[in-house]
């Protein structure tokens, strides 16, 4: 990132930010939102798509009579994918596994995505008390960084030194973006904050896109922002009232078009533009949310096979608490069924079996006294990759 890279449409401007040997370099302060923008016939066509997949979507699953039992597996994928952009490898198995028995292949890849989980769960809690807000936003932060990799980059609380993006290791003058240093970054924090509430016209769904590009042009903390960005979106939605429950996640897309993602973000600072950020973001909104739909349908689809392989048993009832607790992690042990039964162990390894007969259950090879079982259909209507080419 250097000087000559901005062009006189760049919607912010540049300071010296001081670098670890004393030198000074470029830093990137963006303007307040909102910015002066002209939208293109194609981004208005395109904030119309999105609205109408979300629509579709929200009213679809608030119609549901246990809306809960297919949050947790939209919020995992969501976990998995948003992780992965940051360069983790686990797969939704891995750290379904990781949360049954506390074992992983890359225990610390397993550890940051349960933490996504966990922060985005409370997060979710903390918005029923406090409105969305920089506070709300450092206590997610926490939860998210506390006891993984960079948990000793002060989770929860803003950064009060510079940083920069995209070098490795070689040094500024290879950064591919340089944020505001901490006395600019916290002005900007606090007019972000501003339009978080503003009464302005501005559809949500681009006020989304605006806020999402401005957290991470700001880069406020240390370590996990982009998750926190990508988590911001999420919350906002739901607070706002635009989702009756957080169905959406735009992770899986932002992950199959990273470098799009990162390139167009990249090119509202250098050349302001605008307009291909939007449409890319509300592509990503109308996309996902078909993909969530069908997503639905499949694990609704799923869950009603199984309460028919079970219907005529005379422990039905168990056998439906227990398929229902299968959509939260779709892993049993004998321990596991036990305590959400409570019940004896043989009491447990008999519903097991009778959900192996079922054809609901299979035994999973481990390593290990442990017998584990995986409710495969859950598991792959909730792990299939998405084919974005069918929107």
């Amino acid at each position: 990132m250097r000087e000559t890279d901005f062009t006189a449409a760049s919607p912010g401007r540049l300071v010296s930010a001081e670098t670890l040997d004393g030198k000074y370099w470029p830093a990137f302060v963006p303007n307040p939102l909102p910015p002066s923008m002209a939208w293109s016939d194609d981004t208005v066509a395109s904030l119309s798509k999105a609205d109408r997949s979300l629509s579709e979507l929200n009213g679809r699953a608030a119609a549901l009579p246990n809306p809960y039992l297919l949050i947790r597996p939209l919020s995992t994928r969501e976990a998995v994918a948003s992780s992965g952009i940051e360069g983790t490898t686990s797969t939704i198995a891995e750290l379904y596994q990781y949360q049954l028995d506390g074992l992983a292949r890359d225990r610390d890849d397993a550890e940051e995505i349960d933490n996504h989980v966990r922060a985005l769960q409370f997060g979710l809690e903390r918005l029923e008390r406090l409105p969305m807000s920089l506070r709300l936003l450092r206590e997610v932060h926490q939860v998210l960084m506390s006891g993984v990799r960079g948990s000793e980059r002060r989770p929860g609380e803003f950064r009060t030194s510079q940083v920069i993006i995209g070098s490795g290791r070689r040094g500024i003058q290879y950064a591919r973006h340089v944020p505001p240093p901490p006395t600019e970054m916290l002005a900007s924090l606090y007019e972000m904050e501003q339009f978080f509430h503003s009464d302005c016209n501005i559809p949500l769904l681009v006020q989304l896109a605006l806020i999402h590009y401005q957290f991470e042009a700001i880069h406020p903390f240390e370590d996990g922002n982009g998750r926190t960005g990508r988590l911001l979106i999420t919350l906002l939605l739901c607070e706002q009232g635009y989702l009756s429950h957080p169905w959406l996640y735009l992770s899986d897309y932002f992950l199959a078009y990273r470098q799009e993602y990162l390139d167009l973000l990249l090119g509202v600072s250098l050349r302001g533009e605008w307009d291909q950020w939007l449409r890319f973001f509300l592509a990503a909104v109308a996309t996902v949310a078909a993909d969530a739909l069908g997503r639905v349908e499949n694990l609704l689809a799923v869950r009603a096979d199984y309460q028919e392989r079970v219907s005529g048993h005379r422990t039905a009832g168990a056998a439906f608490q227990l398929i229902d607790a299968l959509f939260e992690l779709p892993y049993a042990t004998g321990r596991r069924f036990q305590g959400l039964l409570g019940s004896s162990h043989p009491s447990a390894r008999s519903h097991i079996a009778r959900l192996v007969d079922a054809g609901i259950l299979t035994q999973v090879e481990r390593v290990g006294p442990t017998q584990i079982y995986v409710a495969q259909g859950i598991l792959n209507a909730i792990a299939e990759d998405p084919d974005f080419r069918d929107f």
